[in-house]
């Protein structure tokens, strides 16, 4: 205050020089106004650089912000078996991911310990089980199981969109690597949505590869308990205490989702069937909420099949045909040493008015011309 004193003071008996000392006065107060005085720190205006990460390498995960709020984390901690994004949060801070078991929630349902926020990953390659791993689960002579090791992190760059980029191996059991796998995560938002895109490349590495025609695949969401179809079947859920109960129930009270894909199909019917796109909405407190996922035209057995089980796996699965068309379709996805091959998904979380069929289809042509 006794520096704003001076210049008034020098304003009043020094007139001439008042031309000199109004951008002064300007930017001592522009800068004044932008400290918060509880604490000292000046606040930044992160709108033209909306998207920010921070990296905990202690903690294996790196934090993925729009405008400073928690869009997703990407951890990459060995005892999760791979790479995952967790949670996925939609644009007001619902958390648009199941909990369980990494930090689960009372409410939730507690099947498939390997379902974890966002993945991607396949049941049989060269008889190798990377879908179901889990820290608790052990090789047999029958079965053999695989981890997605993280290696190390390629780029991560902020800005209006963000790009996140790691380099991993498809490691089995008997420590043989299988794959190697490049993967780019691009985050934006628009308004109400938050968006990533995943572009995964997947190269053989030794020995052949087969990625064999399996229902258990291959890009997933494990969404929240409000985004889930009503079930009627008892589950067993999180408590209060956040352990699972004792007993399984039935309580569809908050549990309200619908899925619909680019065929007109809705619900159950979804599953297995082929398609562009598929949309999961819900509602919470009054509040409308989706999850779409896109397949690419440049993806292996476009259009996908879709395991959209109404529990709350959301998958696109190009790898299953046999299962999905009752035995009139099947796929082995084969890569000599060397050879590879690169999926191109997006993700986008929503709030607000539901999305109409026709936006969505002009939003899917959108995302298609982006990788042409």
């Amino acid at each position: 205050m006794e520096s704003i004193s001076r210049l008034l003071g020098l304003f009043l008996f020094q007139p001439m020089r008042l031309l000199f000392y109004i951008p002064v006065l300007y930017c001592f107060l522009a800068c004044s106004s932008q400290t918060d005085e509880s604490d000292g720190e000046v606040s930044i205006d992160h709108s033209d650089n909306p998207v920010s990460m921070h990296h905990d390498a202690t903690a294996q995960k790196v934090e993925v912000f729009i405008n400073q709020q928690l869009f997703t984390e990407y951890r990459y901690a060995p005892e999760i078996k791979k790479p995952v994004l967790f949670p996925l949060v939609a644009s007001d801070g619902t958390i648009m991911t199941r909990g369980y078991p990494l930090e689960p929630r009372p409410g939730e349902q507690t099947d498939h310990l390997h379902h974890v926020g966002h993945w991607m990953n396949h049941g049989v390659v060269n008889q190798v089980d990377f879908w179901a791993t889990t820290s608790e689960t052990k090789s047999t002579d029958e079965q053999i199981y695989g981890t997605v090791r993280h290696r190390e992190l390629t780029e991560m760059s902020e800005g209006q969109e963000g790009s996140l980029a790691y380099l991993a191996d498809w490691v089995s059991d008997r420590g043989d690597t299988l794959l190697v796998e490049q993967t780019r995560f691009v985050f934006k938002a628009e308004e109400d949505l938050r968006i990533f895109d995943r572009i995964t490349t997947l190269e053989a590495q030794g020995e052949p590869v087969t990625f064999e025609d399996s229902k258990e695949g291959m890009m997933a969401v494990r969404v929240a308990r409000f985004l889930e179809q009503p079930y009627d079947e008892p589950q067993e859920l999180v408590g209060n205490d956040n352990k699972p109960m004792s007993q399984k129930v039935v309580d569809n009270e908050h549990v309200k989702g619908s899925y619909l894909n680019s065929e007109g199909l809705r619900g159950d019917a979804v599953w297995g069937k082929r398609a562009q796109w598929v949309t999961l909405a819900s509602s919470k407190e009054n509040r409308s909420y989706s999850i779409t996922m896109m397949d690419h035209p440049q993806n292996v057995n476009y259009p996908t099949h879709w395991m959209a089980r109404g529990y709350g796996l959301f998958a696109a699965n190009p790898l299953g045909s046999t299962v999905y068309s009752e035995g009139k379709e099947s796929l082995n996805l084969y890569l000599d040493p060397g050879e590879s091959t690169t999926f191109i998904y997006r993700i986008l979380l929503h709030q607000g008015d539901a999305i109409t069929q026709q936006k969505l289809d002009e939003m899917y042509q959108h995302f298609v011309k982006s990788y042409e």
